[in-house]
């Protein structure tokens, strides 16, 4: 599908991860190995490396807003996986994700991350004060957030990347729809952020059919990271995420597969629970 036109229409303790373990670089050893460019032309500096461990979690954690609870209980670990959280309206899933950012701090538990871990993020709504600032300036914060202020020129190759004309980077921010503005922000997490792994607040908000075939797209296909994604689009999670978190009142349920066969377990497990204690009752 062609994509739409961007022009505008009409306190938490972190805890170093033990395992897999890290080394001085913050790297983790494992059996798989990349090769660097050129090792297949025998350059003898063109050795392998392990690539980077993304290690991302929470252990036993709980937030609260004065007396009243958002979540408890909450332990999980994010693995290499495009990884589904989905929960009811007010089960504190963006919440959730502001404590895995640093935005906000635990009251209970703690947040579990390897040393050095770069993670990128997009909120649900677009941040304000954007709308005056140029294409360019907005993206260059992305280039700012991972310490590569000054070139511009990463800008100009993503902008190439995404099918998007170069005299778009001097327009206003504010100019584009609703929709290329979220594209705009998520491809600056996952290209110029270069992050290790990459947490999305609802991705589809604002985007048509088209721009949400190109996000998909780029999810799928493009953006080679792990994920942790929060959206109500449940035809869109199956599309795109291969594991699923269920944040429930008893913390959080985890199926290695996609969001429409994780909800048939995670109802057939709550059935056979209430079976059993129903049969373990004297009536």
């Amino acid at each position: 599908p062609r994509c739409s036109s961007p022009q505008a229409e009409g306190t938490a303790v972190e805890r170093q991860w033990p395992s897999p373990p890290i080394d001085a670089r913050g790297f983790a050893p494992q059996n798989r190995r990349c090769a660097l460019p050129g090792a297949a032309n025998g350059n003898p500096e063109s050795e392998t490396m392990a690539p980077r461990q993304a290690v991302l979690g929470m252990e036993n954690a709980g937030f609260y807003f004065g007396a009243t609870r958002v979540f408890e209980g909450v332990s999980f670990l994010l693995d290499d996986a495009r990884t589904a959280l989905v929960g009811e309206n007010g089960a504190g899933k963006s919440t959730l994700l502001k404590c895995l950012t640093g935005e906000l701090d635990l009251n209970a538990g703690q947040v579990v991350r390897s040393r050095g871990l770069r993670v990128g993020s997009v909120p649900q709504d677009v941040p304000d004060g954007l709308a005056g600032q140029t294409v360019r300036e907005v993206l260059g914060a992305s280039l700012e957030r991972a310490g590569l202020d000054g070139e511009d020129w990463r800008i100009d190759v993503l902008l190439d990347e995404i099918g998007v004309a170069p005299e778009l980077a001097g327009q206003a921010f504010g100019t584009l729809s609703g929709g290329w503005q979220r594209l705009m922000l998520i491809a600056g997490a996952a290209r110029l952020e270069e992050p290790d792994l990459l947490i999305l607040d609802e991705p589809t908000n604002h985007l048509d059919l088209a721009n949400i075939a190109t996000l998909e797209r780029w999810l799928t296909v493009d953006f080679k990271i792990p994920m942790l994604i929060v959206s109500h689009d449940r035809e869109c999670l199956d599309r795109v995420t291969e594991r699923t978190l269920f944040l429930r009142s008893d913390g959080v349920h985890a199926f290695r597969t996609r969001f429409s066969l994780a909800r048939e377990e995670l109802l057939r497990a709550a059935g056979a629970r209430s079976t059993a204690l129903f049969s373990a009752c004297d009536v």
